[in-house]
């Protein structure tokens, strides 16, 4: 019958969603710029939109601006912050933190990379002690992509706030599985994308606290309050909101659920010969990453997407990659035991249904590789 338990890389547009999208994509079409009826249809559409996102996260309307997904959201936030004292970031963070750090770094811009802890989390000392250096910007994962670990994100701010330095999160993960409030939190800059939790692909949001100055990343008109020109995507804006609204509403009774299934799965999976968990049990309940014994990752995909399950090995913009994922290693996981990761993540359409299919199947590629 097949299981699709990838949905940390990307997750099924909700009908809801859909049916929200579907007059922005056919009838009303004007321009959200303009003046005339259809574009003020399409401007106040817009501008519910940002209300809704900024409700579901505890910011002010003004405060978000749409993007094409996390990644941008991302770019904009650390390239928004000059060679000053540099950027502090963990050493476990998404690509599209850790290359645009990298990309910084051959422009003058100093990077610290601090350490993170055995299963996943930041290191609080590292974290302390670089801010001391009072960085331009310090940017730390909310839920990590990889393992579902969870950062302390609250405390992680106030840390920062003692030092005059703004919070950027990377909450691509964590937005619509995990309460947030942006200004009880101490939160500066968080980017979400809304692919992640049953809205549209390529398109996503940057939160930036009001009075917080954010160079533009591009350049070309005056939309989005002349922050990121661009004629606006009208329907996948109202896609991202209905998806986050709901998402939102839908936390505790999900998260309830999705802790019941993780339950079920860690218990299968630790009756399997070898295999091992990585990461936190109280991190995302969504994710569950391990260790295959002496199966490289390529060679469990192939084999499982040939009984029509679905999973990845890790972040997927990562997949063809040759080397090991640097959020294991960067946990203290050998290079060759982190290319046999495996990492199963579900989402509302996940049930016991698929959970028994995967263990069947990682029985029988077991099994094989034992008789090998």
């Amino acid at each position: 019958m097949g299981a699709y338990l990838d949905h940390a890389a990307t997750t099924p547009l909700r009908p809801e969603v859909f049916g929200a999208m579907l007059p922005y994509l056919w009838q009303n079409c004007g321009n959200p710029s303009a003046m005339y009826s259809s574009a003020r249809a399409a401007r106040a559409a817009l501008e519910e939109a940002r209300g809704k996102v900024a409700t579901c996260i505890g910011a002010a309307a003004s405060e978000i601006c749409f993007t094409s997904g996390g990644t941008e959201s991302n770019n904009w936030a650390l390239q928004g912050h000059g060679p000053g004292s540099g950027i502090v970031t963990t050493k476990a963070e998404h690509h599209a933190v850790m290359d645009v750090c990298s990309h910084l770094e051959t422009q003058g811009v100093p990077v610290t990379y601090v350490d993170v802890q055995p299963d996943g989390s930041p290191d609080l000392g590292q974290i302390e002690e670089a801010l001391r250096q009072r960085p331009s910007l310090l940017s730390v994962i909310y839920a990590n992509n990889e393992v579902g670990t969870l950062s302390p994100v609250a405390e992680i701010a106030a840390m920062a706030d003692e030092h005059g330095v703004p919070l950027h999160t990377d909450a691509v993960a964590a937005a619509g599985k995990v309460p947030i409030d942006v200004h009880a939190q101490g939160i500066s800059l968080l980017s979400a994308s809304g692919h992640k939790f049953g809205g549209p692909r390529g398109c996503g949001f940057l939160f930036v606290r009001e009075g917080l100055r954010l160079p533009n990343l591009l350049y070309g008109g005056r939309q989005e309050r002349g922050r990121r020109p661009g004629t606006e995507d009208v329907a996948s804006a109202v896609g991202l909101a209905e998806a986050l609204m709901l998402a939102c509403r839908e936390i505790q009774q999900e998260t309830a659920r999705l802790k019941r299934l993780r339950g079920v799965l860690t218990e299968r999976l630790l009756a399997l010969p070898g295999v091992r968990i990585n990461g936190a049990e109280g991190g995302l309940p969504s994710i569950v990453s391990i260790l295959l014994p002496g199966i490289r990752s390529e060679s469990a995909l192939v084999f499982l997407d040939a009984r029509g399950i679905e999973c990845g090995a890790g972040a997927a913009c990562s997949m063809g990659a040759s080397r090991p994922s640097h959020v294991l290693t960067a946990m203290g996981i050998a290079p060759d035991d982190a290319a046999r990761a495996l990492r199963i993540s579900m989402g509302r359409e996940t049930g016991d249904r698929e959970i028994a299919e995967l263990i069947e199947a990682l029985e029988a590629l077991i099994e094989r590789h034992r008789r090998r």
